[in-house]
């Protein structure tokens, strides 16, 4: 028999109780030294859903156009009865789906969690691209002007 539950989704950090803050980074921890850890584990005899983002913190939208803010540079579903009523507000994602010990799954900088896809691993790595002005291979780098460019000089930062 599956029972409907309602789960935060959202980074941990806030909607766990500071007091108990650490006890699950600890469950955490301990849980993703498992060789089979894909993110779902149990706390406080609870189903709950967490892993770390490709790129820690920042701020990561779904398909759904929902954005996600990260401080703690985690992502998880967690039953809305091991949230600290007081951190809930109109700006949390609530949603009700089925709790089962398969919350959600996480591969390559994707999270998929109930109906929300959530792309972290935002920016390639180690891969060259074009220089927006003059078109010349910049060589992995994020800077989006290369250096020699003549329109360089033009950009203004800050």
């Amino acid at each position: 028999m599956s029972v409907q539950k309602q789960f935060y989704i959202g980074d941990p950090c806030y909607v766990i109780r500071d007091d108990e803050w650490m006890d699950f980074l600890n469950v955490f921890w301990k849980a993703q030294e498992m060789e089979d850890y894909d993110g779902n584990f149990t706390w406080k005899g609870e189903n709950v859903f967490c892993h770390s983002t490709a790129y820690g913190d920042g701020c990561y939208e779904s398909d759904q156009g929902v954005s996600f803010d990260v401080d703690a540079g985690l992502i998880g579903a967690i039953p809305l009865t091991l949230c600290c009523e007081s951190k809930l507000d109109d700006s949390k994602v609530v949603v009700e789906m089925t709790d089962s010990n398969r919350l959600g799954s996480y591969e390559d900088g994707l999270f998929v969690i109930h109906n929300f896809s959530i792309q972290t691993e935002t920016e390639p790595e180690d891969e060259d691209h074009e220089c927006e002005n003059c078109g010349r291979v910049i060589e992995c780098s994020y800077d989006s002007l290369c250096y020699t460019c003549e329109q360089d000089e033009e950009v203004h930062y800050g």
